[in-house]
């Protein structure tokens, strides 16, 4: 959000595109001698003020007038009050209804296409910037980071299994709630920020603010768009300047407890916005510094992140960086589409009004209420985030020592203690022939395939014996394939439903309490999108199951191995030590029933 703000801003001051962003006045003449910035948008450089025939007919009779006898506006706070509520005619007493209505319209349009040129320019700045920056690293990157040897290394499974094997994953599982309340809390700050500053800050409202060209009118605290730059700017460099004292914290408390105090910061510095008020523009950006504060200690997650993957690999035996990298970056866009559009959409809902004339409006308490309570929100979500990550189990640096003894033993087929338990722990071994058939069932959770393949009245047994006894693969497969068929059919209608939902509703954009329908059925679309995807991959594992069944490639020894083993990993990491007994039982277990594989 600051890098296009402070390029958009320098775009402003240096006036680079002058061919469209004309002083007031400028503009006001060009306007009133018929010349518009309709074709701006779709034309670009060298579109602007091109004349209009219509307009200029309209406003002809105005320019034979004597000077006295028309009046020129010297700010947009004029065409606003025109449009708003029919007040004084903004070219004279002389000037028509129809022909202040045109010249707004056509000042309107040149403001409007001069923001969205600076906005453009800006970003094409900040796209050069990153793709330079880009370049350059990568290149370093490929030159100095070497990849690991691929010789003993495993294949990857699907991904339907890949994404489910993630989830066994004990610390990720802890993690995956907190990683979404972090997503919320950011995506609000990064969509809300601009409001919050139109609606409580309401900068334009201050006294000295009304008259632009008044001696006590200041640009800088005046202007909504200017604030929102210099909040945005401060941010980034409070960042900055709080990347060294995170890592300081990082030495000198490590980074599980670093971690903490990074979420519970967020909680703080959010809860500040609460208490400005109108007109509070200073407070706002020393707000807005010490909310960005905490963002320099965002690659704490990506350090937790990587003792997350080590733990998979004890697990497992092989590394999934990509897999969890992918969970990491995927779903805080899942959280982050709806959280930024769901709260402006609503906006309509609470009597907020849009702008007038290019001008910003006054906003009633309610909208005032709704903003702070929808940052209010952020405070709660960050406060979840740190009671959740506060059961993060791999707090020590022991752990993580442990960790690697441990991923070294299994690399030598040797049995060692989970670093959270202590209760030894082997790799599964599968042969290369059964592989595809143990993904196959790593395609669903292991509660679909106990009700799936077990008989009921055993399908919470633990024991290997009984599990043998009781699992009917012929049925179970059957099962599968009919609840897939099931899911698929829910997706394709899901779909279809959300499709038709956002053409119809499409109409409902400019009605100002509805305007946020679109936004939810256009989230459901890509989430139907996704269910759908999924569920034609669990379809394809299903249909393949069953042939495993009727050709006898599915055994009873492997369901209840994966079952076994998909109840040993969802504990290991987690329990506590009154459990390690029954844990150590089901280590047991799970032991000889592989060997009889």
């Amino acid at each position: 959000m600051a890098g296009p703000m402070v390029a958009t801003l320098q775009v402003r001051l240096r006036n680079w595109n002058s061919w469209v962003c004309r002083p007031y006045s400028t503009q006001a003449s060009l306007c009133l001698a018929g010349k518009t910035c309709s074709a701006v948008f779709e034309g670009g450089v060298g579109s602007a003020f091109k004349n209009d025939q219509s307009l200029q007919s309209l406003l002809a009779p105005l320019q034979q007038l004597p000077t006295n006898g028309i009046t020129m506006p010297t700010d947009a706070q004029a065409c606003s009050e025109w449009i708003q509520s029919r007040g004084r005619p903004v070219l004279g007493n002389l000037s028509t209804a129809l022909q202040n209505d045109e010249f707004c319209q056509c000042m309107v349009t040149c403001d409007t296409a001069c923001g969205v040129a600076d906005e453009r320019t800006g970003f094409e700045w900040v796209a050069w910037c990153f793709a330079t920056w880009s370049l350059v690293t990568m290149l370093i990157c490929v030159k100095m980071v070497k990849e690991r040897p691929t010789a003993g290394r495993t294949s990857s499974p699907p991904m339907v299994p890949a994404m489910f094997n993630t989830l066994q994953n004990g610390p990720f599982r802890v993690l995956l709630p907190a990683w979404a309340m972090d997503a919320y809390c950011n995506a609000i700050v990064t969509s809300v920020a601009p409001y919050f500053a139109v609606i409580v800050i309401a900068p334009t409202y201050q006294e000295g603010c009304g008259d632009p060209s008044s001696d006590s009118y200041d640009q800088w605290f005046c202007d909504t768009g200017n604030v929102i730059v210099v909040c945005g700017v401060l941010v980034l460099l409070a960042a900055i300047v709080g990347l060294p004292f995170w890592h300081t914290m990082v030495r000198m408390i490590g980074k599980v407890r670093t971690w903490w105090l990074w979420s519970l910061t967020m909680a703080l510095t959010n809860l500040l916005f609460m208490f400005l008020l109108e007109g509070w523009v200073i407070p706002f950006w020393i707000v807005s510094a010490l909310n960005g504060f905490p963002l320099g200690a965002k690659f704490i997650a990506d350090s937790i992140l990587s003792d997350i993957i080590d733990y998979d690999e004890f697990l497992t035996g092989h590394r999934s960086e990509a897999t969890y990298f992918m969970f990491k970056g995927f779903l805080p866009k899942i959280v982050q589409i709806p959280a930024s559009a769901v709260p402006i959409a609503l906006l309509g809902l609470v009597g907020y009004k849009s702008p007038v004339g290019g001008v910003e409006q006054r906003q009633g308490m309610s909208v005032v209420i709704y903003i702070k309570a929808v940052v209010f929100s952020c405070v709660i979500a960050s406060s979840i985030a740190v009671l959740i990550k506060w059961r993060y189990p791999l707090r020590t640096a022991e752990h993580r020592n442990e960790l690697q003894r441990g991923i070294e033993a299994h690399r030598r087929s040797e049995d060692y203690p989970d670093p959270v338990t202590k209760v030894s722990y082997r790799l599964m071994k599968v042969s290369g022939e059964l592989q595809n058939t143990y993904w196959l069932l790593d395609h669903f959770r292991a509660q679909r395939l106990r009700r799936a393949f077990v008989e009921q009245a055993k399908q919470e047994s633990r024991e290997a014996a009984e599990l043998l006894a009781a699992i009917n693969l012929k049925e179970g497969a059957r099962r599968i394939l009919r609840i897939t068929r099931y899911q698929l059919f829910a997706s394709i209608v899901a779909l279809v439903t959300s499709v038709v939902a956002t053409i119809f509703s499409m109409r409902l954009l400019s009605d100002k309490n509805f305007s946020f329908v679109p936004t939810f059925t256009a989230v459901a679309v890509g989430l139907s999108i996704v269910a759908l995807v999924f569920s034609s991959l669990r379809l394809r594992a299903a249909v393949r199951l069953e042939a495993s069944a009727n050709s006898g490639d599915l055994t009873e020894q492997i369901v209840a191995q994966v079952l076994l083993r998909r109840d040993l990993i969802g504990q290991v990491g987690m329990l506590r030590s009154e459990h390690r007994d029954s844990l150590r039982g089901d280590c047991q277990m799970h032991g000889s029933l592989e060997a009889s594989i």
